[in-house]
């Protein structure tokens, strides 16, 4: 392996460093991160906003706009994503119907990624992090593995080297 500056990036080369403690903060679930199977990173956006002036609109950056994060988790026989995902889901409105202070749903996570020789490359830090909705699963006769694909809003991404 050469150190070409042209070696593609492998989808492959990532992995989630740590998944947020939910629950109890006591007894609160934690995931093991090799149940990640896919990860589909945000990009950062800025929405233009026109200024009139000169008989025409300038445009200048407005509001900073984040896609959403969406991570396919692998399902085992013993249900440990969905109740994980069921927990953190359960930390935003309560079974009384009261909805709880953002400080205590919202998480921060890493996602690292690696180049074809394993070297580490970048982290990504996703702060202030939690599920909008657990998806639904599809059960069938086949015996394929089960996944679930669970969509999280983010409030800010961080790249670093």
């Amino acid at each position: 392996m050469s150190n070409d500056d042209t070696q593609p990036f492998l989808k492959n080369g990532w992995h989630v460093v740590e998944f947020p403690t939910v629950g109890d903060a006591n007894a609160g679930l934690t995931l093991k991160t090799h149940f990640a199977q896919g990860v589909d990173l945000p990009s950062i956006k800025f929405n233009p906003e026109p200024v009139f002036g000169g008989a025409k609109n300038n445009y200048y950056a407005g509001n900073q706009d984040i896609d959403q994060v969406t991570i396919n988790f692998y399902e085992n026989y013993k249900a440990e994503v969905t109740k994980y995902i069921m927990e953190w889901l359960g930390m935003i409105r309560r079974l009384d119907g009261i909805y709880s202070l953002p400080s205590e749903y919202k998480k921060s996570m890493g996602v690292e990624l690696f180049d074809v020789a394993g070297q580490f490359v970048m982290r990504v830090e996703l702060i202030d992090i939690w599920p909008i909705g657990g998806q639904q699963l599809t059960l069938d006769m086949s015996a394929s593995l089960l996944t679930i694909p669970v969509t999280f809003a983010v409030d800010y991404v961080f790249y670093s080297s």
